[in-house]
C-alpha cells in the first residue's frame, strides 16, 4: 500500500515535471515566433525605427518615431499580428523636433561630413548613397542626428540638388535651412568656381538659394610674374578675378602694343591686399625695359631686367627709388641698357671740349673727363670740359683706351670731332696747322688694337661749298661735303628714313666752308622730300642755292616739287628747277536724273564712239551732252578710265565722276542707302591700274509714298527709258544695269503695300530653257531688291519666252 502511494506520488511528480517543461518550451517558441514576425512587419521604411520586446504574447514597442503617424502605423501593424494579446507602446516616443531644420553637407579634405538633422535612418542611408555616387573616392562621416521638423516632404527634392556640391569644394559646405539653401567655402578648381557662382539648382517651389559665398582655389604662395624677351611678353601666375586680369593685360598691351602678349594667367584666391594696384603699377614699367622679369610671391615683389635705353634706365631707377607699394617688400635689379653701336663723341671748338655719348663705368667716365681736361683751353685760359655721358652696357674691349686715344687726336685740331662708334673712330675737323695735320695722319696710322680710324680732317675750307643727293631706280646717293661727321650721320639718318626699299650710298666727305646760317641737315630733309616725288633726279646745293633736275611720273608729283621749293630752309636760295612730267589727263561725267554730260580729253574718235555706246547702255534714253575733245596728250589707258567713270556715274541718281591725272573722285547721291553703301566696294575692285579712287556718296532723300497704280506707272516709265539688261546667255544682271536696278528699287520702296510681278523674257528656240533663264534673271533682280531692303514676300519672279530678251515689273492683282 505504501509502495503504491509512493509510486503514485512519484508518478504524479514525474508527470507534473514533464508538463511544466513542455509549457516552458512552448512559451519560448511563441516569443521567438512573435519576435520574428514583428520584425518582419516593422521592416518597412516607415516603421524601421521601431524595435520590440516580447513577453509571452504581449509586445512592447520601443524607439522614437519620426512622426505620430509612423508611431500609430507601428502599433497598428503589431496589433494585427496573429497571436499578439496586447501591444504596449508606452516606451515608443517621437524624435525630437528641431526648428529651424538644418541639414549640412560639409567637405574638408577627402571627407564629406553629414551634420545637422535628418528625418530617419533610411533617409540618412539614402543621403549617404547619393553622396557616394556624386563624389566617388571621398569618405563620408556621419555627425547627423535624427529629428523631426523638416519643412515639408519636398525636403528630399531640395537635398537631391545639393549632393554634387561637396565635390566642387576643396573645403566648405552646402546647407539646407528649412527651405533656404546656402553654399560657402573654397572651390576645388576654377571650373568648379564658375559652376558654383552660376549655381541655379532646380529646387521645389517655395525653396530658394539665399547665398553662394565661394572663393576661388587658394594659391599659397600667391605668385604672379611678367617676363619680357625678344619673343614678346608672357604674363603668368594667378589673379583673383577677371577684372584684375583684364586690367593687368590692358596695362601690358598699352606698354608694348597688342601683339605678342601671351596670357598664361589662372584664377586663385589668396591675393595679398593691394595686389591689383601693385601689379598694374609694376606692369606699367614694361615700356622702360628691353627684357624683364617682374615677379610677385605673396608680398615679395621683384622688378628686374635690362633697361630699354639710357633714358629709360634713369627714369626707371628714379621711379623705383620713390615707389613703395604699401604692404609689399620691393627688390629691384635693373641692368644697364645694351647700346649698339656703343658711341662716344668728343668735340672741340675754340678750346671748348664737349664729351657726349656712353661710358661703361663711372671709372671710365672719370678717365675720359681727365683726358678731356688735358686738351681743353683757349686764349683766355683753361676751361672745364663739358662731360655729359650716360652709363650703358655694350662697350667693346679696350673702349677706355680708344676714347683717350681719340681725345688725344683732338689736341692736333683747332676745331673738330672724334666719334667713337663701336670699334670705329671717325675724326673730323680742321687741323690747326699743316704740321698738326701731318702729325695727325701719323698718329691715326697706329690706332688701339682692334680699332680702326676714319680720317675726315681737312685743311682749308671748301669754296664753293657743294652738297648733292641723287636718285635712280636702285638707290639714293649722297655726295659733296658735310661740315662734321655728326652732320653727315644725321643726314644719313634723314635719308635712310625716307629711302624705303632703295639702297643708300654715302659718297660725301667732310669739309669746311658751309655758311654757318645754313642747316645742312634741314637741306637734306628738303632734298629727300623732293626726290620722294621724282622717279629719278638730283637735288644739288651749291653755296647757298638749291637746284633740282629730274623726272616725275605725274603732274601732281611735279606740282609737289614746286611746293617744296617754295618753302626752303633758312638761308637757302631757290635755284633752277627742270622737272619733266607726263601730260595730265582729265575726264568728267555729270549725272542728273535723266541728263548726262560728258566732258574732258579723248584719245580719238573711236574712243568717243565707245564711250557713247557705254553711256547709251548705262543711261538709256537720258539726254546726253558730249563736250569732250580729242587731244594728242591723252595717256595710254584713257579709254579704260573713261569707261570706268561712266560705269561709276550709272550708279548715281545725281552727282559727278571726275578723273584728274591719276585720281578718280566720285561724289553725289545713290538712289538707295544700300546702293550708297555698296558703291565704294563695287567700284574699288574695278579701278584701272595706276589710278586712285575717292568716293563720297550718300543716298537721295526719301520721297513720299505712292499708290500701287502710280508706282506701277512710274516703274513702267523708268523701264521705258532705261531697260534692265543681263549678261548674254546668263542670269546675271549686267554691270551697267546696277544703277537702274537701284532706281527701280527706290520706286518699289515708295509703295510698301503693293506686290509686284517681276518677269524676265528670254529668247531662244528651247521654250523651257528660255523660261528657266528668264525666271533666274527675275530672281536675281528680286535678290537685288531684297538687298535694298524690299520684303521678298512682296515680289513674285517669273520667266517667259519670247523673240528677244526683256524685263518688266507690274503690280500684282489684288
Amino acid at each position: 500500500m505504501v509502495r503504491w502511494q509512493i509510486s503514485a506520488i512519484l508518478g504524479v511528480a514525474a508527470a507534473v515535471a514533464v508538463t511544466a517543461a513542455a509549457l516552458i518550451t512552448r512559451t519560448t517558441d511563441i516569443a521567438v515566433d512573435l519576435g520574428t514576425r514583428a520584425g518582419q512587419v516593422l521592416s518597412g521604411e516607415a516603421t524601421s525605427w521601431a524595435s520590440v520586446d516580447i513577453r509571452g504574447r504581449d509586445v512592447y514597442l520601443r524607439g522614437d518615431a519620426p512622426s505620430e503617424e509612423n508611431r500609430r502605423l507601428a502599433i497598428e501593424r503589431l496589433g494585427r499580428l496573429y497571436g499578439v494579446r496586447a501591444v504596449d507602446a508606452s516606451a515608443a516616443g517621437l524624435l525630437p523636433e528641431i526648428s529651424p531644420y538644418v541639414t549640412t553637407l560639409e567637405r574638408n579634405g577627402d571627407t564629406i561630413m553629414l551634420s545637422g538633422a535628418v528625418p530617419s535612418l533610411p533617409d540618412r542611408a539614402r543621403i549617404f548613397g547619393a553622396l557616394a555616387a556624386a563624389a566617388p573616392g571621398l569618405g563620408i562621416a556621419d555627425h547627423s542626428l535624427l529629428a523631426r521638423g523638416k519643412a515639408d516632404d519636398r525636403y528630399f527634392d531640395a537635398m537631391r540638388a545639393l549632393y554634387g556640391v561637396p565635390a566642387l569644394l576643396s573645403r566648405g559646405k552646402a546647407t539646407l535651412t528649412d527651405r533656404v539653401v546656402t553654399i560657402e567655402g573654397e572651390a576645388a578648381s576654377n571650373a568648379a568656381y564658375d559652376r558654383l557662382t552660376a549655381f541655379a539648382p532646380a529646387l521645389p517651389e517655395g525653396y530658394s538659394v539665399a547665398a553662394v559665398k565661394v572663393s576661388r582655389p587658394l594659391a599659397s604662395p600667391f605668385v604672379w610674374s611678367i617676363d619680357r624677351d625678344d619673343d614678346g611678353v608672357t604674363v603668368s601666375g594667378f589673379v583673383p578675378d577677371p577684372a584684375t586680369r583684364d586690367a593687368v593685360l590692358d596695362v601690358v598691351r598699352q606698354a608694348i602694343g597688342p601683339r605678342n602678349v601671351f596670357d598664361n594667367l589662372d584664377y586663385a584666391a589668396g591675393a595679398p591686399a593691394g595686389f591689383a594696384e601693385t601689379a598694374e603699377a609694376a606692369a606699367d614699367y614694361l615700356d622702360l625695359l628691353a627684357s624683364a622679369h617682374i615677379a610677385l610671391n605673396d608680398r615679395l615683389l621683384v622688378v628686374s631686367g635690362r633697361a630699354a635705353s639710357p633714358e629709360a634706365y634713369r627714369t626707371l631707377n628714379a621711379y623705383l627709388e620713390t615707389w613703395n607699394p604699401p604692404g609689399f617688400v620691393l627688390q629691384k635689379s635693373i641692368a644697364l641698357p645694351i647700346v649698339e653701336p656703343f658711341t662716344l663723341t668728343v668735340s672741340k671748338s675754340h678750346g671748348r671740349v664737349t664729351v657726349t655719348g656712353f661710358v661703361p663705368t663711372d671709372d671710365a667716365e672719370s678717365d675720359i673727363a681727365e683726358a678731356a681736361q688735358a686738351i681743353a683751353g683757349n686764349e683766355e685760359g683753361d676751361s672745364e670740359p663739358v662731360v655729359e655721358t650716360t652709363l650703358a652696357d655694350g662697350a667693346p674691349p679696350g673702349f677706355g683706351a680708344a676714347a683717350r686715344f681719340a681725345i688725344g687726336l683732338l689736341a692736333k685740331l683747332d676745331e673738330g670731332t672724334a666719334l667713337l662708334s663701336g670699334t670705329h673712330l671717325t675724326l673730323s675737323g680742321t687741323a690747326a696747322t699743316s704740321g698738326d695735320f701731318l702729325e695727325l695722319e701719323a698718329a691715326i696710322a697706329n690706332p688701339p688694337a682692334g680699332y680702326d680710324v676714319g680720317n675726315g680732317v681737312t685743311p682749308p675750307s671748301i669754296t664753293p661749298y657743294v652738297w648733292s643727293m641723287t636718285k635712280d631706280a636702285e638707290q639714293l646717293t649722297i655726295a659733296g661735303s658735310a661740315p662734321s661727321e655728326a652732320t653727315r650721320a644725321a643726314i644719313r639718318a634723314v635719308v635712310d628714313g625716307s629711302s624705303g626699299e632703295l639702297g643708300l650710298v654715302d659718297r660725301s666727305g667732310l669739309g669746311a666752308g658751309l655758311d654757318a646760317a645754313i642747316d645742312l641737315v634741314a637741306v637734306s630733309r628738303k632734298a629727300a622730300a623732293i626726290l620722294a616725288e621724282l622717279d629719278v633726279g638730283e637735288v644739288r646745293f651749291v653755296g647757298n642755292t638749291l637746284s633740282v633736275t629730274g623726272k616725275a611720273s605725274t603732274a601732281e608729283a611735279s606740282a609737289m616739287v614746286g611746293n617744296e621749293l617754295d618753302s626752303l630752309p633758312a638761308g637757302v636760295v631757290k635755284g633752277s628747277s627742270e622737272i619733266s612730267a607726263p601730260a595730265a589727263f582729265r575726264f568728267f561725267v555729270e549725272r542728273g536724273l535723266d541728263t548726262v554730260t560728258l566732258d574732258g580729253d579723248l584719245a580719238d574718235e573711236a574712243m568717243r564712239k565707245a564711250l557713247r555706246n557705254a553711256a547709251d547702255r548705262a543711261f538709256g534714253k537720258a539726254d546726253i551732252l558730249d563736250s569732250s575733245e580729242v587731244v594728242k596728250s591723252a595717256p595710254e589707258g584713257a579709254r579704260d578710265v573713261a569707261l570706268f567713270a561712266i560705269r561709276a556715274a550709272s550708279l548715281l541718281a545725281k552727282g559727278n565722276v571726275s578723273v584728274e591725272g591719276s585720281a578718280i573722285k566720285v561724289t553725289g547721291s545713290a538712289f538707295t542707302a544700300a546702293g550708297a553703301a555698296r558703291l565704294p566696294s563695287e567700284l574699288s575692285t574695278a579701278v584701272p591700274a595706276g589710278f586712285t579712287l575717292e568716293v563720297a556718296v550718300n543716298a537721295v532723300p526719301a520721297e513720299p509714298p505712292l499708290e500701287a497704280a502710280a508706282c506701277g506707272e512710274a516703274i513702267k516709265a523708268v523701264l521705258a527709258r532705261t531697260p534692265v539688261r543681263f549678261d548674254n546667255g546668263a542670269a546675271t544682271v549686267a554691270a551697267d544695269s546696277r544703277g537702274g536696278i537701284d532706281r527701280l528699287g527706290a520706286l518699289v520702296l515708295r509703295c510698301p503695300a503693293a506686290r509686284f510681278v517681276l518677269t524676265a523674257t528670254a529668247g531662244g528656240a528651247d521654250a523651257a530653257r528660255a523660261r528657266a533663264l528668264g525666271e533666274a534673271r527675275a530672281r536675281n533682280v528680286a535678290g537685288a531688291f531684297a538687298e535694298i531692303g524690299i520684303d521678298p514676300g512682296r515680289l513674285t519672279a517669273s520667266g517667259a519666252t519670247g523673240t528677244a530678251d526683256g524685263f518688266s515689273i507690274t503690280p500684282a492683282a489684288p
